[in-house]
């Protein structure tokens, strides 16, 4: 992949963003430059590697960033061990997780993306980012088997099965993120809904639910 300069006007929106964000959810940690570069690459290979929906960078930002900064301050009231592993399962073209890691950094992050183009994508960008312990594996999460602490999904596969797959791979205390519109979570006889964030959208309210495993609902 070519390297490419980042642009003043990426910059500019960055700053914007940063200057509307809550007080709650600014990160303590440098991290517009590595914002800028990072929405630089996804809008210069968004359309050749199909990425994302939205095409222009001020969409991206808008619509899906915000996530990553909510997910942040999420985990941060979460018990999770001082190093916890975590897998982003069906991480696309990491979002959350490519501004997450900006701003979120403790312990082993993988995002798992079996899609060939935006494996390559992610594999290629976060080696000019140099995220503190983030990597790709590039091939189907059903065959990653390392117990983890933390697993992100959003929009992957549907609730019931996203909780089926977080079941077996999950330590016990584990946490299962999920982005979702549904009412309510599923029950599941693994997992207790143990936190719930809803927040405003450019296309609505989302939620975000941390749900443990090891106790019944």
């Amino acid at each position: 992949m070519k390297k490419a300069k980042t642009s003043s006007g990426t910059a500019e929106l960055v700053a914007k963003f940063a200057e509307g964000l809550p007080a709650e959810l600014m990160p303590q940690i440098a991290w517009q430059d590595k914002l800028v570069l990072y929405l630089d690459r996804l809008a210069a290979y968004n359309r050749s590697f199909n990425l994302v929906g939205p095409e222009n960078i001020a969409d991206i930002l808008a619509s899906l960033v915000p996530d990553s900064f909510q997910l942040a301050a999420m985990l941060a009231r979460l018990p999770l061990p001082e190093n916890p592993l975590a897998l982003d399962c069906g991480a696309g073209a990491g979002l959350p997780g490519i501004p997450l890691r900006m701003i979120w950094q403790p312990g082993k992050y993988t995002m798992i993306e079996q899609r060939r183009k935006r494996a390559l994508f992610l594999e290629n960008v976060l080696a000019e980012l140099h995220l503190p312990g983030t990597g790709v594996f590039a091939g189907d999460a059903f065959k990653v088997a390392e117990p983890a602490d933390l697993i992100i999904s959003r929009a992957w596969m549907p609730v019931p099965k996203i909780l089926d797959y977080c079941a077996a791979r999950l330590a016990d205390g584990g946490f299962a993120i999920i982005f979702a519109r549904d009412a309510a979570l599923p029950v599941h006889a693994d997992f207790e809904n143990f936190l719930e964030i809803e927040y405003s959208s450019p296309t609505g309210k989302r939620k975000i639910r941390a749900a443990r495993r090891g106790r019944r609902i």
